[in-house]
């Protein structure tokens, strides 16, 4: 398509037809029959999934190859493979005969590629050739621009799909799995070790700027990862990991030299949080360790869910099979399922929203459930030591990192920081309503207050609406901070609360309607929400519900065209706009005391539940 003596910009009119007529209609073409590709019964062929897999995989290697031809036009490549992506039914074909061979031969490459050029940035920036980084040699080099544009978007939409579709743990074992062990690691070091490239402002910065999506690759990747990668010293007890038994496998010198690398590069789970707990109790806001918020807690928030439920659903196979090597591996098996049993926690309710291999099918496949029993006859000893503990010790210092950061404008984790934790929301106790979740909604109330009385006492003043739009985005930004954890927690123990009322749930309560009140009474508050939620591109529907399948598009998925189609116009996303706040009070009116509200503030109480069906 290029000539060595023509200029790079200059596309031939192949290319043109490819980025602009082909690509889309492909892209289009796949989106709307998406659910004919993955259904498992009356769908597609295995032959057409089979063609689909080898279309995404040429169309990578061919992106990944002549990156530089597609120009200004890469992005309508990415959206393309993200949305083939979204139609490869890999369960499928993981388990047709020849499985292995064409997992080998289509898929691994895939895997291997992106390997590749993680390991290749990293050595580049360890080496200080910052001319391959920036893409200025043509040859050997694998530009940041190509892995911010291209490689990170495609790797996190893959690892969701895989763990959307609960096919990790077939799927990744042998040599897949060390392809992407070595990801892991590599994922980890570029988004851990910024600060090494200090003489390099630019590159820096750029780190610096795309360090949240590594942070939710890395979490994507771990919820569909088979081994529980941040307690290496079990993973020789999982039947799925690389370091179970060694011995006998080709790749062994390989997984043992990739187990030291990892072990030197990863923290434990118990330091990591140790961190984050460390972090929150100082005070801190988060600008000394940006890793550890924007990189090291999405992980570990993916990865404490995942690893729970597999934690219970050993024990519960040692407690159904007493007399298997399983049974002795917890000697307080009994007590600790009854425990369980008696706080109402089945496995179905755990997680909250994590999304784990276990995320899709349920209980619907009962091969998958007797492959699933047969790992744990086959495992060696625990295979975790993930508990509700340390999930919880985790969000409390999440929450108290919100809370010493309300007054900090200086915070942009905090716009993000609720879709990364909400996993382990669901499995909070009811003592952290007091000890938690009310200290900062009452603190985000007395902020309100004071922006309130601002918003009243300028009136008119023109020349202090700056300060003022400033103050109330601030708001907004603590409000979705808070919020979609809240719901969550709230969802858990509404049942709870309308049996037997509290006074700490009262005082929630009165805490979300005094704030949706001022919400109601202050246009500056409902335009900086709108304005907030158009700028970060958030979902409120996902916010909301987070384990739910939606109907609804997002960016990520939804082909270009229908994206920019109904972001065209300025009153496009106001149609389908789904207020936060609003969600809040309908999820908490039926728990509230409303004896102390005027009528009028009631009505205007009772509008959510003509906002949202």
């Amino acid at each position: 398509m290029f000539s060595r003596h023509q200029n790079l910009t200059q596309t031939s009119e192949d290319m043109k037809l490819l980025v602009k007529v082909v690509l889309p209609l492909l892209e289009r073409y796949f989106y709307t029959r998406k659910s004919y590709f993955i259904d498992p019964y009356s769908g597609a062929s295995i032959e057409e999934k089979k063609m689909a897999t080898m279309l995404f995989t040429k169309l990578f290697t061919l992106l990944r190859l002549k990156t530089r031809c597609f120009g200004a036009d890469v992005n309508v490549t990415v959206s393309c493979l993200k949305c083939l992506i979204e139609c490869l039914d890999i369960k499928a074909i993981v388990k047709i005969s020849y499985a292995e061979d064409f997992v080998r031969v289509r898929l691994m490459p895939f895997f291997t590629f992106c390997a590749d050029d993680l390991g290749l940035i990293i050595r580049n920036l360890n080496s200080g050739r910052y001319s391959h980084i920036k893409g200025t040699i043509r040859r050997g080099a694998c530009s940041i621009d190509y892995l911010h544009m291209i490689l990170l978007p495609t790797l996190k939409t893959m690892f969701e799909h895989i763990s959307k579709t609960g096919v990790g743990e077939d799927l990744l074992l042998g040599h897949l799995q060390v392809t992407c062990s070595r990801i892991l690691n590599a994922l980890y070091v570029l988004g851990t070790t910024s600060q090494k490239h200090a003489n390099r402002p630019e590159l820096m910065e750029e780190l610096n700027r795309h360090r949240p999506m590594l942070g939710e690759c890395l979490a994507a990747l771990t919820t569909c990862f088979p081994v529980a990668f941040l307690e290496p010293e079990l993973s020789a007890h999982n039947p799925r990991s690389i370091a179970y038994n060694t011995e006998e496998a080709d790749y062994s010198f390989e997984a043992r030299d990739l187990i030291q690398k990892i072990g030197k590069t990863l923290p434990s789970l118990h330091n990591i949080i140790d961190d984050i707990v460390h972090l929150a109790e100082a005070g801190s806001n988060g600008t000394q360790e940006p890793h550890l918020i924007e990189v090291t807690l999405p992980m570990l928030c993916s990865y404490l869910p995942v690893w729970w439920r597999k934690n219970l659903a050993q024990r519960q196979y040692a407690r159904c099979h007493p007399g298997s090597k399983a049974a002795a591996f917890f000697p307080d098996n009994e007590e600790f399922l009854a425990a369980l049993n008696t706080e109402g926690e089945g496995l179905h309710e755990l997680g909250g929203g994590g999304g784990g291999d276990s995320g899709s099918g349920g209980g619907d496949n009962n091969d998958d459930d007797d492959d699933e029993e047969k790992g744990w006859g086959a495992a060696t000893g625990p295979i975790t030591t993930v508990t509700a503990d340390l999930m919880n010790r985790v969000l409390g210092s999440v929450l108290q990192l919100i809370q010493n950061n309300i007054d900090n404008s200086n915070a942009p984790w905090m716009t993000r920081i609720a879709t990364r934790t909400q996993p382990i929301v669901g499995n909070a106790t009811v003592d952290m309503l007091g000890k938690y979740f009310l200290p900062v909604s009452e603190r985000l109330l007395d902020q309100a207050f004071a922006v309130q009385s601002w918003e009243r006492r300028l009136g008119n003043e023109t020349d202090k609406e700056g300060d003022l739009t400033a103050a109330c985005e601030l708001l907004v930004r603590n409000m979705f901070a808070l919020y979609p954890l809240l719901i969550t927690f709230v969802d858990r123990y509404r049942t709870e609360w309308l049996k037997q009322p509290t006074m700490e749930a009262d005082r929630l309560f009165n805490a979300v309607a005094n704030l949706f009140l001022i919400w109601n009474g202050s246009p500056n508050f409902k335009r900086e929400e709108e304005t907030f939620v158009g700028i970060h591109e958030l979902d409120t529907l996902a916010l909301i519900m987070p384990t739910a399948e939606r109907s609804t598009l997002s960016a990520d998925v939804a082909p270009r065209s229908l994206a920019h189609h109904h972001t065209k116009s300025g009153k496009g996303p106001k149609k389908g706009f789904t207020s936060l706040m609003v969600a809040s009070i309908k999820r908490l009116l039926p728990i509230g005391k409303l004896n102390y509200i005027s009528p009028l503030q009631l009505h205007i109480l009772y509008i959510p539940f003509t906002l949202i069906p």
